[in-house]
């Protein structure tokens, strides 16, 4: 059997889209109720900045990545004991 590589951004993008909404709803928060203090304004900054580059390091591996090749995954005669 072979699954292609593809198949992974099925999860990935679940994943991203899970994280944009939880995300959304902490800077919602965070500009209705505390986005006055200095201290919060540079903590969302810093949150911002560091969503920011996590998601460009993972954007560059995705662009990187040869996505023709498969996985192959043989039922074989695999004996445990």
């Amino acid at each position: 059997m072979s699954v292609s590589f593809s198949l992974l951004l099925i999860p990935y993008a679940i994943l991203v889209l899970i994280f944009f909404v939880i995300s959304g709803f902490g800077m919602y928060h965070s500009r209705r109720f505390g986005f006055r203090a200095r201290f919060a304004q540079s903590i969302t900054v810093a949150f911002v900045a560091g969503t920011t580059v996590i998601l460009a390091l993972s954007i560059l591996g995705i662009l990187t990545l040869d996505w023709g090749q498969v996985w192959e995954i043989n039922g074989g005669n695999y004996a445990p004991f």
